[in-house]
């Protein structure tokens, strides 16, 4: 019998899912984050926080352009809460390739270049004039800058429609000088308030002891509290367990704590665990979801690979799980899915603690 397809998630599934083309539709509980074919929204078709779109091959070009998925990510502003759904859809995201940031994203196709070209050329003519006009903050600046001419020359890249731009002239000139000076300017700053600084330290410490006590907590637990999720206790039950019967800690600050101590010191490392009352659903650290029998299915064609000393990469064979697929995995037994990383430690760890039986190595 087919497993039935889950159609209101959480926010950061509702992201994954769309990323990923897991399904044609899914919203959030309460019907303000969702998506509908390759469009993502916040609140309503009138504000798209993004747009899956697929490059098609062309056989005409000298090299042959092949067949691409490209992101376009809303950089309009509406309100705190789109804020945060514009920032589940850029986490979803992350660690894919072809994502650019644009300010109309149902604008695509050769008629759009011009439109993103000259919205980019925006973008850089501003942080241009606040690098020129900057002084201590010009390596800021300047970064900024860097940041949005590199986006802008992978999009004239990848669809072939604009040449390199070059830093601008006035900021070769005058870049060096600048940046020198930025840097006088910051250690002269930190000689002069080392002094103010350490006496202000001193006082927060002091005053907000609780804080650091609960920062110990957290970090003499992380073991623990990452093995209690994966048993399955949720963040109240965490929090009661390691958190002393008379703390004083706020719930948002202990919550937000639990929640970093699961998160790993490597971008993208995941924990796996079996959802708490649905066994049949596989869950991430990271928030996505997949079905176990998919995860179950996908972990024997890769331990036979690692077995034999060997690794993955998906060309022209996908391996699904759920709405998602399994990009690579490299001789380490590192597996890449996406924006995840699973070390082939922790899957083990879970196999051995669901009963998976690895297969036989001929």
């Amino acid at each position: 019998m087919a497993k039935r397809i889950k159609h209101v998630v959480s926010e950061s599934q509702v992201a994954h899912l769309w990323a990923h083309a897991g399904q044609d539709h899914a919203n959030n509980p309460r019907h303000s984050f969702y998506f509908s074919g390759d469009t993502i929204y916040s609140y309503g078709g009138h504000f798209p926080a993004g747009v899956r779109y697929v490059r098609p091959a062309n056989n005409r070009t000298r090299p042959r352009t092949p067949e691409a998925v490209y992101y376009f990510i809303t950089t309009r502003t509406y309100s705190a809460t789109t804020a945060g759904h514009v920032s589940c859809v850029r986490q979803a995201v992350q660690g894919l390739d072809n994502v650019f940031h644009v300010h109309d994203v149902t604008s695509s196709g050769p008629g759009s270049h011009r439109l993103h070209l000259n919205n980019f050329q925006v973008d850089i003519d501003i942080s241009t004039q606040n690098f020129l006009r900057s002084k201590s903050a010009a390596k800021w600046s300047y970064n900024n800058l860097l940041s949005h001419i590199g986006e802008r020359n992978r999009y004239a890249r990848f669809f072939k429609c604009a040449d390199k731009l070059p830093i601008p002239p006035a900021v070769r000139k005058v870049s060096k000088a600048k940046l020198a000076y930025a840097t006088t300017w910051e250690a002269n700053r930190t000689a002069r308030n080392e002094a103010t600084r350490a006496t202000l330290q001193a006082a927060w410490d002091a005053t907000n002891a609780n804080i650091v006590a609960l920062r110990e907590t957290v970090a003499a637990n992380t073991d623990r509290i990452r093995e209690m999720w994966r048993g399955g206790a949720d963040n109240a039950a965490i929090a009661s367990a390691i958190a002393p019967a008379n703390n004083t800690y706020q719930p948002d600050d202990l919550t937000s704590a639990i929640r970093d101590a699961l998160q790993s010191s490597v971008a993208g490392l995941a924990f796996l665990r079996l959802k708490p009352g649905e066994p049949a659903t596989i869950e991430t650290s990271l928030g996505a979801e997949f079905p176990t029998e998919h995860g179950e299915r996908a972990y024997r064609i890769l331990a036979t690979l690692h077995a034999h000393g060997r690794t993955y990469k998906a060309n022209g064979h996908t391996l699904h799980v759920g709405a998602f697929q399994v990009d690579a995995m490299d001789e380490s037994g590192l597996i890449t899915g996406g924006c995840h990383k699973i070390t082939w430690e922790e899957m083990t760890r879970f196999t051995v603690a669901v009963g998976w039986v690895a297969p036989a190595v001929e």
